[in-house]
C-alpha cells in the first residue's frame, strides 16, 4: 500500500475546498469545479514557494563564508592559536589542507600537546618531531614569532635548528622557555640577529658574548627569568629597550650604561625597573644616561642595598638630583667612584641636597675612599670637593684626577685649596 504524504499547507486548501462544496446541481458543480480548480492552483503555488523558502534557507546554512576568506586573513585568524591547534585545521577539508604553512606565527607548546603526567621519552620525542616537521613544512619568507616552551630538548643541535631557521626568515619575536636541568647554551645566531626586536628567555641558558662585545643588535625588549646564577651583567643600550629582571640572587658587578640619540623621547621607568633588579649587588656602574633617566623619574627613594660596596657613577649637566638617593639606599658603601663627563655649575639648585644637611649615611659613617674624576681647577669642583672631604667622617684615601687640559700649576693650587 503506497502512502502519501500531504504537507499542511495542501491540507488546510484541501480542508477549504470540502468545506465549500456546493449542493448539487449543474451550475453548481461548474462552479465547484472552477473553485477547485483555483483553489487547487493556489495550494500548488503555496507548495512551490514554501520548498522555495526551504531551498533557500538550507543554502544559506550551510554556506562556508570562513573558507571564502584569503589565505592571508586565515593566517592571521590561526596565529592566535597553538600551533598544533593550527595544523589540526587541515583536516577540514580541501581548502583548509595547506593553509598553516602559511603561518607567521609558530607557538610549540609541549603542555599543551602532551596530556598532564604523560610525559615521557616518547610523547617528548614525538613533540620535538612535531616541531621539525611544522619547521620544515611552513613557508613564508619571515616570521613574525617563533615561542617553544618544552621540558626539555635532546640535544642543543636541535634547539640550534630550529632558532636558526627562526633566524633565517627575520624573526621578530623570540621565546624561549624549557624546563631543562642543565643549563644549554643560547644558539649563536641570537646574537647577530638583525631583525630580532623582543626577546624572552624564561630558562638558564649560558650567554657567551660575542667577541666584539655587540649583541642583540635592534632588541627593544630583553627578558631574562631564569638566570639564577648570574654575577656579571653589563647592559649597553642605545635602542630605549624594555626590561623586566628577576631573582638575579648572586649578582656582584654590574655595569649599565644609557645612551639615547634623543632624550626627549625617553621613558625614565623602563631605566628604574632595571636599576631596582640590578641593585641588590656589590659593585655597581651606572652612566650619565642612567642618572638623567632616574633624575626624570623624580623618585624619592630607593629600595635599600646593603650589599652595595663599590658604586662608580658618570654625570654630565643633569643627574645630579639622583645621586643622593642612591647614596643612601647603599648604607654600607666603602668606595665611591664620581666620574664628572663636563663642566657643572655647584650653585645651580640641582645641587641643593648638599646645602640641606641631609648628608647620607655611608658617608658619614663607611665610605674609606673617594675617586673624582674629570676636575678642574673651577670654583666650582672646588666645593664639590669640599663637600666630600668635610662629611666623609671615616675617609682613608681621596683620588683626584683631572683633567689633561690641567696643568700641573693648577693642580697644586686645587689641593692647597681643598
Amino acid at each position: 500500500m503506497r502512502s502519501v504524504h500531504i504537507s499542511a499547507s495542501l491540507y488546510r486548501c484541501l480542508s477549504i475546498v470540502r468545506a465549500e462544496k456546493p449542493r448539487p446541481g449543474a451550475a453548481s458543480n461548474a462552479f465547484g469545479l472552477c473553485c477547485s480548480s483555483a483553489i487547487m492552483k493556489k495550494a500548488r503555488n503555496l507548495i512551490d514557494s514554501k520548498r522555495k523558502s526551504r531551498k533557500s534557507v538550507a543554502i544559506k546554512l550551510g554556506h562556508d563564508r570562513i573558507s571564502s576568506l584569503t589565505d592571508s586573513v586565515l593566517c592571521n585568524i590561526l596565529s592566535f592559536l597553538p600551533t598544533d591547534n593550527a595544523v589540526g585545521t587541515s583536516i577540514l577539508s580541501s581548502r583548509w589542507r595547506h593553509v598553516w604553512t602559511s603561518l607567521h606565527t609558530l607557538l610549540f607548546d609541549a603542555t599543551v600537546c602532551i596530556r598532564q603526567g604523560d610525559f615521557t621519552d616518547v610523547t617528548m620525542e614525538r613533540f620535538e618531531m612535531f616541531v621539525i616537521s611544522v619547521v620544515l613544512r611552513t613557508e613564508p619568507s619571515n616570521v613574525q614569532k617563533f615561542s617553544l616552551h618544552s621540558y626539555r630538548v635532546s640535544g642543543s643541535s636541535r634547539l640550534k635548528e630550529w632558532v636558526s631557521s627562526a633566524v633565517m626568515r627575520d624573526v621578530r619575536e623570540l621565546e624561549l622557555n624549557i624546563e631543562n636541568q642543565q643549563r644549554l647554551e643560547l644558539p649563536e645566531s641570537i646574537y647577530s640577529c638583525r631583525s630580532l626586536q623582543v626577546l624572552k628567555l624564561d630558562s638558564d641558558f649560558d650567554i657567551a658574548v660575542p667577541g666584539s662585545g655587540i649583541c642583540f643588535p635592534n632588541v627593544k625588549f630583553l627578558r631574562f627569568i631564569m638566570a639564577p646564577l648570574i654575577e656579571i651583567l653589563h647592559v649597553v643600550d642605545d635602542l630605549m629597550v624594555s626590561y623586566e629582571v628577576h631573582d638575579l640572587q648572586f649578582l656582584q658587578t654590574v655595569n649599565v650604561g644609557f645612551f639615547f640619540p634623543d632624550w626627549s623621547v625617553l621613558n625614565p621607568w623602563e631605566s628604574v625597573q632595571l636599576v631596582n633588579a640590578v641593585l641588590n649587588c656589590k659593585n655597581l656602574t651606572l652612566s650619565s644616561g642612567v642618572m638623567l633617566a632616574l633624575e626624570r623619574a623624580n623618585l624619592s627613594v630607593l629600595p635599600s642595598v646593603p650589599q652595595l660596596t663599590h658604586f662608580e657613577v658618570h654625570i654630565g649637566e643633569t643627574g645630579w638630583r639622583a645621586l643622593p638617593l642612591i647614596l643612601t639606599s647603599a648604607p654600607l658603601l666603602e668606595k665611591f667612584v664620581l666620574v664628572k663627563e663636563c663642566w657643572v655649575n655647584a650653585c645651580d639648585p640641582k645641587f641643593g641636597w648638599m646645602e640641606n644637611g641631609c648628608v647620607p649615611q655611608c658617608l658619614a659613617q663607611h665610605v674609606k675612599e673617594i675617586e673624582i674624576q674629570g676636575v678642574e681647577d673651577v670654583e666650582d669642583d672646588v666645593k664639590l670637593l669640599e663637600f666630600f672631604m668635610k662629611h666623609c667622617l671615616v675617609l682613608q684615601t681621596m683620588i683626584i684626577r683631572c683633567k689633561r687640559t690641567v696643568t700641573n700649576k693648577k693642580v697644586n693650587h686645587l689641593l692647597r685649596t681643598v
